[in-house]
C-alpha cells in the first residue's frame, strides 16, 4: 500500500518526526548523554535564550502541557541540568536556568546535532530548505488555536 504523502501532510510530518526523533536518540547515545530527546530540546531552548526563562514562556516555546513540562523539568533538575529560581520581580513565578552541567552535556551533543542538521539538509537546495522551514512555521501557526496565536518564534531544536 502506498500513501500519498502530498495529499496527507500529517502522515508525512508524523513520519519525519518519528525518523528525526530516532536520529536524535542515536546522537544522544553517541554523545554519551543521559538525556532523552525532549530533555535535550528543553536544554537547547534554554541555551539559545541565553537567560533564565520563566516556566510559562518555556512552556509556550516547547508547546507542552504544564504537567508534562513539569515532569521533564523535574527529571532535568534531578540530573543537575537545570535550576529553578524564584523570579525576583514576581515571587509566584519560577525561572528555569541552564546549569554548567547542562551546558557541558549540550557541548558534548553539539557535533552530533550539527551532523544531524547537515544530514537533514543533504541534497536539498538551501533556498528550498528555507522555504520548507517557512512552510512548517506557517503550518504550526495555522494549527495553533486562535486564542493562543502569537508571532512565530524560530527555535533550532537539533
Amino acid at each position: 500500500m502506498t500513501i500519498d504523502q502530498h495529499s496527507r501532510p500529517g502522515f508525512a510530518i508524523g513520519r519525519t518526526n518519528y525518523l528525526f526523533r530516532l536520529r536524535i536518540i542515536e546522537a544522544l547515545r553517541l554523545a554519551k548523554s543521559r538525556l532523552n530527546p525532549e530533555e535535550a530540546w528543553i536544554l537547547m531552548v534554554l541555551k539559545d535564550a541565553d537567560r533564565p526563562l520563566p516556566s510559562a514562556e518555556l512552556n509556550d516555546l516547547m508547546m507542552r502541557d504544564a504537567s508534562t513540562l513539569t515532569r521533564q523539568l523535574n527529571g532535568l533538575a534531578d540530573k543537575g541540568m537545570i535550576e529553578r529560581q524564584r523570579d525576583p520581580d514576581d515571587g509566584r513565578a519560577v525561572n528555569i536556568k541552564l546549569t554548567r552541567t547542562g551546558r557541558a552535556d549540550l557541548k558534548k551533543l553539539h557535533p552530533h546535532a550539527a551532523a544531524l542538521r547537515a544530514r537533514c539538509a543533504a541534497g536539498i537546495d538551501p533556498d528550498d530548505y528555507a522555504i520548507m522551514i517557512d512552510c512548517l512555521m506557517k503550518i504550526q501557526g495555522n494549527l495553533i488555536s486562535p486564542s493562543k496565536r502569537k508571532p512565530a518564534t524560530t527555535v533550532d531544536v537539533a
